[in-house]
This record gives C-alpha cells, structure tokens and sequence, in this order.
C-alpha cells in the first residue's frame, strides 16, 4: 500500500499490476486534507517565445488535447472538473477501477500544503520522504520519526537561509 497521487497510474498499468485505489481512510470524526499540487505548467517572464509558449499551455489545458492526453494515459489527475468527472476518466478501459477516489481528495485538498519554492525537491526527497519511508516500512515509529524529520527540516531550511525576506 502506497499513499500517492494518480501519477503512479501510468507507471502500475505498464506493469500490468492488479491493483486499485480508495481515498485515505480518515479516524472518526476526522477530517480529510489533501495536498492542492498539480504540475505547474508555467511560462517564464523571460522567455524569448512567449506566444508559442502561450499557445503550448492552452493546448496542454484543452479538453481535446493535453486534457484529453493525460486522462486517456491516467498520467495525471485532470485539471478540469469536467474532465475529471467525464465518463472518459471515470470509466477508463483501463486501471484503477475506483478512479472517484482521486476525486474524493482533490474536493479535500487544502491550500498550502506544498511546497513551491526552488529547494523544495531536495528538501522533500532527501530529507522528509527520506524519513517517511522509514515509517512506511515499519523501520520506525512515527513518534519517533517526526521529531527527527522536524529537526532536519528546520536545520535544512535555517542553512539554506529561510524565510527568504
């Protein structure tokens, strides 16, 4: 068992893995809180081409092109609510079955729970995932875990000079 996003679809159905997905089970009287990602299409203020750039991201955003690409593949989860609710996500020829699960976290997501700035790879894989696959494996208890992960966050982020002002 994995807690992931839909981009591992396309990676599990090469494989032709038998698998499916369900939302994260929540406690008793808990409450859902996904993280609001996405893949962060942008254009740079400084590119030397920003017409065709622009022309790219409104394709890659259509419902007959990019959109209709990443929902056919199960690459990423659509960024259209009415992609992700077409019959075209929902009842895909191929798996997971259960794809309203997606749907599910994204209406739960909560701003704010990624991170967007220049050493975030680095500090989320070296550090935070790093020390979550710990857990993940049963080599650690979360309690114990956790403070130590905090700690490495907060030295990485004080060396690399955070908060930025």
């Amino acid at each position: 068992m994995i807690i992931q996003n839909s981009s591992r679809v396309s990676a599990f159905n090469q494989t032709k893995m038998n698998y499916d997905v369900a939302p994260v089970p929540t406690p008793k009287g808990g409450q859902r809180a996904a993280s609001a990602g996405g893949a962060a299409w942008v254009m740079s203020a400084k590119s030397d081409n920003k017409d065709a750039a622009w022309t790219f991201l409104s394709w890659l955003q259509s419902t007959d092109g990019g959109e209709h690409l990443y929902t056919a593949s199960g690459e990423i989860f659509p960024a259209l609510q009415s992609v992700a609710k077409s019959k075209d996500f929902l009842q895909s020829s191929q798996p997971p079955t259960h794809r309203q699960a997606f749907i599910t976290e994204a209406e739960n997501s909560k701003i704010g729970r990624f991170g967007y700035f220049p050493d975030w790879d680095e500090l989320g894989g070296s550090i935070i995932d790093a020390g979550l696959q710990k857990v993940w494996a049963g080599e650690a208890k979360p309690e114990d875990a956790v403070p130590q992960i905090c700690q490495q966050v907060d030295a990485f982020l004080k060396d690399k000079g955070y908060p930025k002002k």
